[in-house]
């Protein structure tokens, strides 16, 4: 039928005859089922829906009788319909199962209208165990009343050998990647890095937070990390690529080689990319050091033959060719006695090969012969190759042109024997020096000390100060000439003799303090011991103090020179440290290195304005260093100096 608004309906309708006086109608009842008919097809669509699903659905009372079970349960535990409908849901259930009354459980869930869930060990017609995901819902009636169970059973036995055979080869995987020694890790499409395993990130102690979640601009930075995106878009556009790149972030300096390739899922579809990245800096710095090598090995001015066991020539450097005027074609596959001359004994080819037949190395000389027949003479040490057992698998032999050196064996021999009769000379004369100097030089400066002391007259006192200046000045400057050659010659020997060090740095202090009488400059001298006895080289403790000293005095113009002395243990040693503190030019740092070399002073750019051959530094390390001590300093340009002379309270004669 169709409504006044124009909707169509289905109705039921019912004719009947009525008469009404002498009239007969027919009266039609019409009742609208179209809400019936709806409820009726959707009853309908939800049967055939509960017999099409794979889900095995039962009914059951809760006398826990069994009233409805579709055609998924009937294959899944291999009853029919008339052999179920009616029988307890109980006779699905493993004894297990049984045993814990879980049947009654749900019923008292399903009562108090909630939902059970869980998973519950079942059995077949025949007997099969079988896992199931059940699910249990309330059944209601027409009036709203809670009646029954309807369960929902899902098979997990094979589910669970799935996700065991999962768990085990996850378990497999993660035990691979993580005995790999590199670090392989996982990109998405968004470029994003979503896992990272291997060895390298264990050892390394790596924190997933530094790379998970993040994209290679965000790890590496604007600039190295459009690199790595470049690598990317060509994997994606190739299918693989393969790069190097530097690590030199989170404290680390690596070179890595890295290889992507894309990642599919089940149905071929790109959904990503791994990669692999493998620590080659061992490997690229021994590349570098074997290609330096081989750099050298051909850049060599020496010659470097490799021969095999029966001494066939592998492999020669070009300095082997060009010494021996043969090319490298015509030396490759020889012999080596191609450039034998005859004139090298039978004697010394039989002691080379018994050398090396027994693994050792041979040394010694050949007079060999040039392609052009031009006779020349090499120093040649000859060695055998081994392998990792041991076997000797090859000959290398490194020979040097010593023509010219035989040439001037003669002239050596002549210049030795000149150079020893003006070494004896030099001797002689650096022995005589110190007496025939030093002798004159005393009487000078003692008698100019003593005028300056007793004469009452200005001018006489003036010139005596000037000659003790200028006499002392040479005594010390010959002083210095002749400790340092004779430092040269290596002729110092200590001579130890026991005195009070404190007394003889009083001494020398005094002496420097009287010459340099005319600076105004405050000095300090002190020391936690009276007296210390030593058993020194009195002479050689006596110039290295004195140099010190006056040092400090020389370069200083006002302020202050002080000495501390002090007794100390190191290494469970007594030691003497003097230290000679003044405020004068000072040092710059990196000139300090340069102070104990000879003939240098720090001053030497400013128009000489203090005297000295820049020995006395020099001449004083080397004396601490023979009595077996230190002496460090340490300065500040325009500041001062602390100088300080560490010597051993006793030395060996």
């Amino acid at each position: 039928h169709r409504s006044l608004k124009g909707r169509e309906f289905e109705c039921e309708v019912t004719l009947n005859r009525v008469v009404v006086g002498k009239n007969q109608y027919l009266l039609a009842l019409v009742r609208d089922i179209s809400s019936k008919k709806q409820a009726l097809k959707e009853i309908t669509h939800l049967a055939q829906a509960i017999q099409s699903i794979d889900e095995a659905v039962a009914i059951w009372d809760f006398n826990q009788n069994i009233t409805f079970v579709n055609k998924a349960f009937e294959r899944l535990f291999g009853y029919s319909i008339d052999e179920i409908i009616g029988k307890p849901i109980s006779i699905i259930r493993s004894e297990e199962t049984q045993k814990i009354g879980i049947d009654n459980e749900i019923i008292d869930t399903i009562k108090a209208n909630k939902i059970w869930r869980g998973e519950v060990w079942n059995q077949t017609k025949e007997g099969k165990k079988i896992l199931v995901g059940l699910t249990v819902s309330p059944f209601v009636d027409v009036n709203g009343e809670i009646c029954a169970c309807i369960s929902v059973e899902i098979d997990l036995t094979e589910r669970k050998m799935i996700e065991q055979k999962l768990h085990e080869s996850n378990e497999m995987f993660n035990c691979l990647v993580n005995s790999i020694a590199d670090a392989i890790f996982t990109l998405d499409k968004e470029n994003k890095m979503r896992a990272l395993y291997g060895r390298w990130k264990e050892e390394n102690s790596i924190d997933d937070k530094l790379f998970l979640n993040k994209t290679c601009i965000e790890i590496f930075g604007e600039e190295k990390g459009k690199f790595h995106l470049e690598m990317i878009e060509r994997c994606y556009k190739q299918g693989n690529c393969t790069y190097e790149f530097e690590l030199d972030k989170f404290g680390f300096n690596l070179i890595l080689q890295t290889k992507l390739s894309t990642l599919k899922d089940i149905e071929g579809n790109i959904i990503g990319l791994v990669g692999i990245a493998r620590d080659i800096t061992k490997q690229k710095h021994l590349e570098t050091e074997l290609r330096k090598f081989m750099w050298t090995v051909e850049q060599s001015p020496i010659s470097i033959v490799v021969t095999d066991l029966n001494g066939q020539i592998l492999y020669a450097n070009s300095f082997a060719s060009k010494i021996t005027g043969y090319s490298l074609d015509e030396i490759i596959g020889k012999n080596p006695r191609i450039f034998k001359s005859g004139l090298t004994p039978t004697k010394t080819y039989e002691e080379l090969w018994g050398t090396l037949l027994r693994g050792e190395t041979w040394s010694g000389e050949f007079a060999n012969r040039k392609k052009n027949g031009e006779i020349y003479w090499e120093s040649a040490l000859i060695t055998p190759l081994k392998d990792e057992k041991g076997r000797i698998i090859n000959y290398i032999a490194i020979k040097r042109d010593i023509t010219k050196e035989k040439e001037l064996i003669n002239e050596l021999v002549e210049a030795k024997e000149s150079a020893e009769q003006l070494n004896e000379l030099k001797n002689y004369l650096l022995m005589n020096l110190s007496h025939e100097f030093r002798t004159p030089l005393n009487g000078i400066i003692g008698y100019s000390q003593y005028l300056m002391m007793t004469s009452d007259n200005s001018d006489l006192q003036q010139i005596a100060r000037i000659i003790y200046i200028s006499g002392h000045r040479l005594l010390y400057s010959v002083n210095l000439v002749i400790d340092f050659a004779l430092q040269s010659a290596g002729y110092i020997k200590t001579k130890p003799t026991k005195f009070d060090i404190v007394e003889l740095v009083r001494d020398v202090f005094e002496h420097w303090k009287f010459y340099f009488f005319d600076k105004e400059i405050e000095t300090y001298i002190e020391s936690n011991e009276p007296a210390i006895i030593v058993n020194l080289d009195e002479t050689i403790a006596r110039t290295i103090i004195s140099n010190i000293i006056n040092n400090a005095f020389k370069f200083t113009r006002e302020g202050k020179v002080e000495v501390i002395i002090n007794r100390i243990e190191k290494v469970g040693k007594g030691f003497v440290e003097i230290q000679v503190i003044d405020t004068g030019i000072g040092i710059p740092e990196d000139k300090i290195p340069l102070i104990w070399k000879e003939f240098y002073q720090v001053s030497q750019g400013m128009n000489r304005e203090f005297e000295g051959q820049g020995l006395g530094l020099s001449v004083a390390k080397k004396y601490v260093k023979l009595l077996g001590g230190e002496i460090y300093v340490q300065s500040q340009l325009g500041k001062g100096s602390n100088f300080t002379i560490l010597c051993p309270i006793e030395i060996e004669d």
